[in-house]
């Protein structure tokens, strides 16, 4: 979802002043690249339902959580989401 907005990163038990933003070229999203992430769950939602409209495309969900749990820091957390318009799947990458 290159340059596919989405609408909070919050982690469980810790309020909703969580950041917005867009992906970059590469789907990432540049805030936790820079060491953002701390332990506890993460709750990312992304807006694929204004993704698939801005290519005027239907979509199915027009939200696509994505929970997981960081729970050591020295790991790498990838955790791609794979998506289509009636469809989605995510998965701990190394």
């Amino acid at each position: 979802m290159s340059g596919s907005g989405w609408t909070g990163c919050t982690r469980t038990g810790h309020g909703t002043g969580s950041p917005k933003g867009a992906t970059d070229r590469d789907g990432r999203f540049a805030c936790l690249d820079s060491g953002g992430l701390t332990t506890g769950t993460y709750r990312w939602v992304f807006a694929a339902g204004e993704f698939f409209a801005r290519q005027n495309m239907p979509s199915f969900h027009p939200e696509v959580p994505v929970v997981f749990a960081v729970e050591d820091l020295a790991q790498k957390y990838h955790v791609p989401l794979l998506l289509s318009p009636f469809s989605y799947t995510t998965y701990r990458g190394y």
